[in-house]
């Protein structure tokens, strides 16, 4: 039992082998110490000198039991007192080296999401121009493509149909969508026509598959007010979460495991919608212990929309490693007590036979002595009533009788 709770960590395996060993040396010495003492007993009779010997020899074996499970219980708990500790410190740094990441990846967002933006304005300002056609702006979309994040694609949607894609493989679903006949996007790329100013929307599901953010910029006739009369297209930028997040914590996915909330909060509407765009949800609570959260916000509107981020970093193995040695080493302890009441038990019963066995012997060597002797032997009880007597006893009361 001690090897198989052990087999969960090797460092607690190695402590329960130490104290295992431990009690399997102090048993043996003690058991030698014991077989060296004499055993010679007071009484000098038969019948005593055997009690007593078997006495011994069962008070021999229980000290050296306990005496070996003393030693290895104190080995266990001074072994498992260091494994906190050391836990604690790796567990401590193991936090630290979280933030770093968590605070990593909000920071990697942040600027991202700053230069979608830049970027979208800067084509929304060439396709505003009444000089630029359609070959201009599909330029300027290949000029800054180097400029966005893996996952990211820029789209020019004319009258809010999408036209032009870049990069154009894995998102040829994309051409010829009409924004405003989508359900769920349509009302809030009307707000971003209205509003004349750029706006995230989502997280919401891709049509290229996937979930996404989607930055919208509205580009107006040259020199006019931003209206629906004067409204010429959409410059979409869109982010696939999957990819953008794999390829920002690429250098942290062999130690590190990562969760992101994005939560997009409006105060116009005063509406929030908060989901779960990377990361395994059914462990947030086990492993918020040996992580660290970090929050950001990462996009502000000007009417008051703001785009939260909710990072959650923790090691890869925390969930295996890191919440079961102080645990375990309490089961051992607890494994070497039963042990001790295992052995109480075993060696009660042991000695219950044992003394059962030498009550009948006594009985029967008691017997054949009184039966043998040579002198008459009479017992009787307190009325006077003969309760024995052996054969010399009734050969002299029949020659008495004569």
């Amino acid at each position: 039992p001690l090897l198989g709770l052990g087999f969960a960590n090797p460092i607690v395996l190695t402590n329960c082998l130490a104290a295992s060993v431990v009690f399997a040396c102090c048993y043996w010495l003690s058991s030698r110490l014991e077989s060296a003492q004499p055993r010679q007993v007071a009484k000098p009779d038969q019948i005593g000198a055997l009690v007593g010997r078997v006495g011994l020899s069962l008070f021999s074996d229980t000290r050296s039991i306990a005496v070996g499970l003393f030693v290895a219980a104190a080995v266990a708990i001074v072994g498992g007192l260091l494994i906190y500790v050391q836990y604690s410190n790796e567990r401590q740094l193991a936090q630290l080296r979280s933030k770093a990441v968590a605070e990593r990846l909000a920071e990697r967002f942040a600027i991202q999401f700053e230069i979608d933006a830049e970027i979208s304005r800067s084509i929304g300002l060439r396709a505003g121009q009444s000089s630029s056609g359609q070959r201009e702006i599909a330029e300027a979309m290949r000029d800054v493509l180097p400029l966005l994040g893996k996952g990211h694609s820029i789209q020019w949607a004319p009258q809010a149909v999408v036209r032009l894609v870049q990069p154009r493989k894995g998102n040829e679903h994309a051409i010829g969508l009409k924004i405003l006949s989508i359900d769920g996007q349509n009302r809030e790329a009307n707000d971003v026509i209205e509003a004349g100013h750029g706006h995230w929307t989502g997280p919401m599901k891709l049509v290229q598959g996937g979930s996404g953010l989607i930055y919208r910029m509205p580009v107006y006739e040259p020199g006019s007010v931003p209206s629906r009369a004067t409204f010429v297209g959409l410059v979409q930028i869109v982010v696939n979460l999957e990819k953008f997040i794999a390829d920002a914590a690429e250098n942290d996915v062999g130690e590190h495991g990562v969760m992101v909330w994005i939560t997009n909060r409006s105060d116009s509407t005063q509406g929030a919608v908060t989901q779960l765009v990377h990361g395994p949800g059914d462990k947030e609570t086990s492993l918020a212990e040996f992580g660290w959260v970090t929050t950001k916000t990462v996009a502000n509107d000007r009417d008051g929309d703001r785009l939260h981020l909710r990072i959650l970093a923790y090691p890869s193995q925390a969930d295996l490693m890191q919440a079961i040695p102080a645990r375990l080493q309490g089961l051992l302890v607890l494994a070497l007590l039963l042990a001790a009441i295992a052995t109480a038990f075993d060696q009660n019963r042991r000695k219950t036979k044992t003394a059962r066995t030498q009550l009948r012997d006594s009985e029967a060597f008691r017997s054949a002595l009184i039966q043998g002797a040579g002198a008459a032997v009479i017992a009787t009880n307190a009325d006077g009533v003969i309760t024995l007597f052996n054969p010399a006893a009734f050969a002299r009361s029949i020659s008495r009788s004569m």
